[in-house]
């Protein structure tokens, strides 16, 4: 089913015969409506489109099926792009304190979770459908994005809380920039923390090196992702980059962001070119590992990042038999598999970082010898031998990734 968003293409393809079926959405019809209604409209579907009073009954009597806006959440219930920077912090003004709060992405968030107890509000009927047609739609735009880019995308997964200032930003930083200059996406939650480190790597790979210093001299003003200076510092520094902060990247600087308005309170970090913001977090979960067809890095993080972790090796553990296992890198053994790190004291505060080791990697070493998929796993912290172990060229003749059979379909929506 071809997707038309254009009064052109609409008209075009009604002069095509040969596969009339096409989805129609938020294309503005009120200019176009005598032409439009002369033609057999079986097969069509409308779906947000600005028409008069009357085309839902005209078009439903020549065969489309006709459904008109909704009222509902202040993002478009069809979206047929993800999203940009300038699309999700519309309203934001860097020089005026606060001004967050009125953004799209922040009234999406105060629209969809319950203030007190920070869970999804309860919906009503329309509510629900619009919510989980909006996340139907942005997952075939997400595909359709992936799709166009040709490349293979590498996940990098980490904790939201880690400061900027902190060696492992710049680390994972130095690493998704050196993994997107050859010819890798980058795909992250789209956060703040070891996320926004990823991503600003990727928007930075079309720059000098010396960019990525100039930009943490920047960044480390502000590191509490909560406060208005976080957003600030990082427009400030995508003004250097691409003239204004809301201006567009250039495709060198592309990236991903898969984040979700369930974790509002995290905003989306400025680095991420394009996101993919779901409502719901399953949807959301799923589609930030599966699309990873190039492998995944780890770098430490909390439950969220555990949960990747082992989301992603069951995947791998129950890859279908004509698929290689998409590998999978955890950066810093002294977090992933040393307990508490050198130094560590376990009577001190179990939530200091020093504290916070997940030692997993036995578990997970275990469940890949089980399904020979221990071959894919990596535990290092030498940052080069990361890079090469994510940028490794063809798939073998094995077939392709586990992940890359899983991604969803751009066809339909």
């Amino acid at each position: 089913m071809r997707l038309i968003t254009t009064a052109t293409e609409l008209l075009e393809h009604l002069e095509d015969s040969v596969n009339p079926s096409a989805l129609v959405v938020a294309v503005d019809l009120t200019g176009i409506e005598e032409q439009v209604t002369t033609e057999d409209l079986t097969g069509i579907c409308f779906l947000g489109c600005n028409s008069s009073a009357s085309f839902p009954k005209r078009g439903a009597g020549l065969g489309a099926l006709v459904l008109p806006s909704m009222s509902g959440p202040p993002v478009s219930v069809f979206p047929t792009t993800v999203y940009r920077v300038r699309d999700l912090y519309a309203g934001f003004v860097p020089e005026q304190h606060d001004s967050w709060r009125s953004t799209l992405d922040h009234r999406a968030f105060e629209w969809f979770v319950d203030p007190e107890s920070r869970l999804p509000r309860r919906l009503d009927q329309s509510e629900m459908w619009a919510a989980r047609t909006h996340d139907t739609f942005l997952e075939a735009a997400l595909a359709r994005f992936l799709a166009g880019r040709r490349q293979k995308a590498v996940g990098v997964m980490g904790g939201h809380d880690v400061d900027r200032s902190a060696d492992v930003y710049r680390t994972v930083a130095v690493i998704a920039r050196a993994i997107s200059r050859q010819g890798r996406v980058i795909v992250t939650g789209g956060g703040p923390g070891l996320m926004e480190a990823a991503n600003l790597g990727a928007f930075l790979a079309a720059s000098p090196d010396l960019a990525l210093e100039d930009a943490l001299k920047v960044l480390v003003r502000a590191g509490d992702f909560k406060s208005h200076e976080w957003l600030s510092t990082a427009a400030e520094v995508r003004r250097v980059v691409v003239g204004s902060w809301d201006g567009l990247e250039p495709s060198g600087a592309y990236s991903l962001g898969i984040p979700t308005w369930l974790y509002g309170h995290e905003p989306p970090n400025m680095f991420a070119s394009h996101s993919a913001k779901f409502f719901f977090n399953s949807l959301r979960e799923d589609g930030l590992v599966t699309v990873a067809d190039g492998g995944l890095l780890f770098a430490r993080g909390n439950a969220g990042t555990v949960q990747e972790i082992f989301q992603d090796a069951t995947q791998n553990y129950y890859r279908p038999r004509d698929t290689q296992p998409t590998p999978m890198v955890l950066l810093d053994r002294a977090y992933w598999d040393g307990g508490n790190p050198a130094g560590g004291d376990p009577a001190a505060d179990p939530a200091a970082p020093a504290q916070r080791s997940k030692p997993l990697w036995p578990l997970l070493h275990k469940l890949g010898v089980e399904k020979v998929f221990d071959t894919a796993l990596a535990l290092t912290d030498d940052a080069e031998e990361i890079i090469e172990l994510l940028t490794r060229t063809a798939d073998s003749a094995d077939g392709p990734p586990v992940a890359k059979r899983q991604l969803p379909s751009s066809g339909d929506l």
